[in-house]
């Protein structure tokens, strides 16, 4: 049997206000690709299947020519789970019709009566057409503050992290408890996740990424010892860049499968395939995507950089490369942007950041004018909030992010 890890696609994101549609489908295309090539029988998406919670026609497009298209390999199982990004009620309304395609999705923890997790609803038996169960996957989405703990208007921010880390655990206990109920069976028993795992490797450099780990990561940081051996993998989302947690191989993230910011543009982005016999993880293959569009980063002085583009090759690039120029400089610049078009030349480079630092003084130059069509509501808040002292952006992000998810599922 073979597994295929893949999260964080991110559908329907703008990247500084440019639409990346095009380059979703290619990379969605090479998966499907993969999977029809490796014989996949199971796909698990951990989470942050859209980048907004109220994502576009055209990314919900894209989600669902996907699932069309697998009905054309081999594989006969999908599971997909809710991350931070996703809306729990976009992601559950259409999952009884997916799930007659054999795609289960788990958008958010279920509810008893009582108003207790039903823990049971996450455990998830993949079939074959002999009605024999194949796998058992145990599908935790990205578990919500509600979902952990009851806040408390006293707690200090040690309080707070204590009770997320022990309420994930918690979680990941009761669910490992059902899962042994199967320990019995040779089949492979997997667990999912989208959260952030202590240890790992961020570059604190630029990008959405390491403000959203700023505001929301940095909490509930898990050890591996949170997912009990039951569990042969652990497939996690949340973080784009693809490791494994606690140096066990069988707890690992596959990475956002394209580039979502400058931070990552030296990342491999690949999918993880799983080789399973009679329930033994054998072997992790990891996949490389190969994505159809570079993003670069130059610095330096303009003589260097200039020489940097006029050097740049730009045989192999499929989509014109998204360009961040940082220039340090002691002096103001004249005609700088015929400067660099000129080293540009007939190149396929596209600068969607001009940065120049001057004795202390960073300038953002010619950044592109927006366009409200690719931008969705987070996307304008922070355009709101660019006046707002950097060191209070954090919480603020943070209390927008909370009220618009609940807005999107109260209104449902």
């Amino acid at each position: 049997m073979k597994i295929l890890h893949t999260a964080d696609w991110h559908l329907g994101q703008s990247f500084l206000n440019r639409n990346r549609e095009e380059e979703h489908e290619i990379v969605l295309n090479e998966i499907i690709e993969i999977i029809k090539k490796e014989e996949i029988d199971i796909l698990i998406l951990a989470g942050d299947v859209f980048d907004t919670g109220s994502p576009s026609v055209a990314s919900q497009r894209l989600y669902y020519d996907f699932w069309k298209k697998l009905r054309n390999t081999a594989c006969t199982h999908a599971v997909v789970v809710g991350g931070n990004h996703d809306s729990p009620s976009v992601l559950n309304a259409p999952r009884e019709i997916l799930q007659l395609l054999d795609i289960q999705v788990v958008g958010a923890a279920e509810r008893l009566p009582n108003g207790e997790i039903d823990f049971e609803k996450e455990v998830l038996f993949l079939k074959d057409s002999k009605g024999e169960v194949q796998a058992v996957v145990c599908a935790v989405p990205y578990l919500r503050d509600r979902d952990l703990k009851s806040s408390g208007v006293a707690e200090t921010t040690a309080q707070r992290q204590e009770a997320i880390i022990r309420g994930i655990k918690n979680h990941y206990t009761q669910i490992a408890e059902i899962a042994q109920k199967y320990a019995h069976l040779e089949i492979p028993i997997l667990a999912t996740g989208h959260l952030f795992a202590a240890g790992l490797d961020i570059e604190q450099a630029d990008g959405r990424q390491e403000a959203e780990l700023d505001i929301m990561g940095n909490l509930g940081k898990v050890g591996s010892d949170c997912f009990a051996e039951i569990f042969s993998y652990v497939a996690l989302g949340h973080i784009h860049k693809p490791q494994t947690v606690g140096k066990q191989s069988r707890i690992r993230y596959s990475g956002s499968p394209m580039p979502l910011s400058f931070s990552e543009r030296k990342d491999r982005k690949i999918v993880l395939i799983l080789d399973y016999e009679k329930g033994i993880l054998k072997n992790i293959t990891e996949k490389n995507i190969e994505v159809p569009r570079k993003l670069k980063r130059w610095l330096g002085t303009l003589e260097e950089i200039c020489l940097d583009l006029e050097n740049y090759d730009d045989s192999a690039d499929f989509l014109p490369c998204w360009a961040e120029i940082i220039i340090k400089t002691d002096q103001t610049i004249f005609d700088l942007d015929s400067k660099l078009k000129t080293a540009i030349g007939k190149k396929k480079i596209e600068i969607l950041k001009l940065i120049t630092e001057q004795k202390n003084k960073v300038q953002t130059l010619n950044m592109p004018e927006i366009d409200l069509e690719y931008l969705n509501p987070e996307d304008v808040f922070k355009q709101k909030m660019g006046e707002v002292a950097p060191d209070q952006q954090a919480e603020l992000l943070q209390t927008f992010q909370e009220l618009y998810t609940l807005w999107n599922e109260e209104k449902e």
